[in-house]
């Protein structure tokens, strides 16, 4: 046997077992797939992973570059159930030079999941995300919050206890009741009016516990319904990932039931600094006429930004358009006091 002959035995052999080893993964462990994908992503996006603690709870981020005296410090937030992956399609096509962090809140991702007998009040979760920022090194640093669902009424309600650091905060259809109520805000107050303790896993599409539940959460997050078209052994990684935290989850969608979702409307009035608002039309968790109401609370509101044929996770279903909005207001002359439409 020629020495050609056996090392294409040996190439073809080594590419067989390595086909083999990733089909193995994939139709038995395809959680390891997904985070593989996470990480790849926030890769490409150029943020590294790091992880704070002090001591009761650790918090998971992504940072890209260092923080810098002549501008705000980006931090991203995601939404209910989300993670800090979540951003990187669009972090990757803002300007290279910019400071930028996305968190995992308590709970997602790699942070840590607060404990059963901690209470998930909004004091607590502005404590905590105070805490974080103060581990990461932004206590002394201006910051710009962008935050989605969950993040975007977080941000808000950061800006309001903490204005002398937030130098601007964009939310993006913010987890709020709304003057007119989605299909899933009706459901939820019908729930909540038996008492916020009859609440459970399946009184909501976002505790999505199976894959066909999954399945029908991706498909009621976005308009176009082709963004979220995921085969079904990805849909069982995501699944594996998910059902340590649901419980989690529960207890987290009964607290912003009760705190976080009534609130955002009554404190909009003191979000000082400068503002934006960013909503899909078509979003079918948190209906869009949040947005000209809080156009109407907010003191600062510099711009609000209706995204057509667009749902509720529209950083994903238009990751593009999105870093296009968040770019224009990240360049705005901060001093500005104009506001726009």
């Amino acid at each position: 046997m020629s020495t050609w002959v056996l090392l294409a035995a040996v190439i073809i052999g080594f590419n067989a077992v390595s086909l083999a080893a990733i089909l193995c993964v994939y139709l038995l462990y395809p959680h390891y797939i997904i985070l593989f994908i996470f990480w790849v992503q926030g890769y490409i996006a150029g943020l590294k992973t790091k992880y704070v603690s002090d001591g009761q709870v650790t918090f998971c981020y992504g940072e890209k570059n260092k923080p810098r005296s002549d501008k705000p410090s980006l931090v991203f937030i995601h939404g209910f159930t989300a993670n800090k992956e979540s951003w990187s399609q669009s972090i990757k096509l803002l300007p290279k030079d910019l400071h930028i962090i996305a968190v995992d809140l308590l709970g997602h991702g790699h942070s840590s999941v607060p404990g059963e007998e901690v209470e998930l009040s909004m004091d607590y979760m502005m404590d905590t995300f105070h805490r974080f920022l103060e581990l990461a090194g932004l206590s002394s640093v201006k910051v710009h919050l962008i935050g989605i669902s969950l993040g975007g009424n977080i941000a808000g309600h950061y800006a309001v206890r903490h204005p002398e650091t937030v130098a601007k905060v964009t939310m993006i259809c913010p987890a709020m009741f709304t003057p007119v109520d989605s299909e899933l805000a009706r459901g939820l107050k019908e729930k909540l009016a038996k008492g916020v303790e009859n609440l459970t896993l399946e009184d909501s599409k976002l505790l999505a516990r199976d894959v066909d539940g999954l399945k029908e959460l991706f498909q009621t997050l976005c308009y176009n319904k082709s963004a979220f078209l995921i085969n079904k052994q990805f849909l069982v990684g995501l699944l594996t990932l998910r059902q340590p935290r649901l419980n989690f989850f529960l207890r987290l969608y009964r607290s912003s039931s009760l705190h976080f979702l009534p609130s955002l409307s009554n404190v909009a009035a003191n979000i000082t600094p400068p503002s934006q608002v960013i909503w899909g039309k078509q979003d079918s968790i948190i209906d869009v006429s949040g947005a000209e109401y809080l156009k109407a609370k907010l003191p600062d509101c510099r711009h609000v930004d209706i995204i057509d044929k667009c749902g509720h996770a529209l950083n994903l279903e238009y990751p593009e358009l999105f870093a296009k909005h968040i770019l224009k207001f990240i360049m705005e002359d901060k001093d500005s006091s104009k506001k726009y439409d």
